[in-house]
């Protein structure tokens, strides 16, 4: 675990910690706080159901580092016993990438919304393909007075749809898909 900005103190610690759902005494936020900011791990061992899993969820959630538990195992007459350690390495490898693809997902949520509302647009102006104007960067209606026409009424419908005025209407959308590519592993 890493030094976090959030973590910069016992009480940004436990004020952090309680912002994700989890009341911490100040023993345990001191030792997340010295274990954080000296760059060392942080091992959780007790008795079962006194909260270690919980503690250790939200503080990854809390730096943004993948979570997946790990059982120690143990050696018996028969062998060991618990999970080896290619199935934990592949389980925490598929976390971390959940993790980007959500972070990479709403990296562009923004865009999406703005794409979705121009094709929308468009759709209700009658375009055939509903690809809308092509830009980005949607006008208001005061930016395109001086511009054509088909902008200005373009941008009213646009300021239309997001007060919510075409909310009790259907639109039916045809979504063409993009060929992936398999990848072989």
């Amino acid at each position: 675990m890493s030094a976090h900005p959030s973590l910069s103190s016992v009480d940004a610690v436990t004020t952090a910690v309680a912002d994700h759902d989890y009341l911490a005494d100040r023993g345990l936020a001191t030792t997340i706080f010295l274990a954080t900011s000296l760059n060392r791990p942080l091992l959780l061992e007790g008795e079962a159901g006194v909260g270690k899993t919980e503690v250790a969820r939200r503080l990854a959630t809390l730096v943004k580092a993948p979570f997946v538990k790990v059982e120690a195992t143990k050696f018996t007459e028969v062998g060991y016993v618990g999970r080896d350690v290619e199935s934990m390495i592949r389980d925490l490898v598929e976390v971390a990438i959940r993790m980007v693809r959500q972070e990479q997902a709403d990296a562009v949520r923004d865009r999406a919304e703005i794409s979705a509302k121009d094709r929308l647009v468009s759709i209700l102006l009658g375009d055939a393909d509903g690809g809308g104007s092509g830009d980005d960067n949607p006008a208001t209606v005061e930016s395109v007075d001086a511009e054509d026409p088909h902008e200005r009424v373009r941008a009213r419908l646009r300021e239309k749809l997001d007060q919510g005025l075409f909310d009790d209407r259907e639109v039916e959308i045809v979504v063409r898909e993009k060929p992936t590519i398999p990848i072989m592993g």
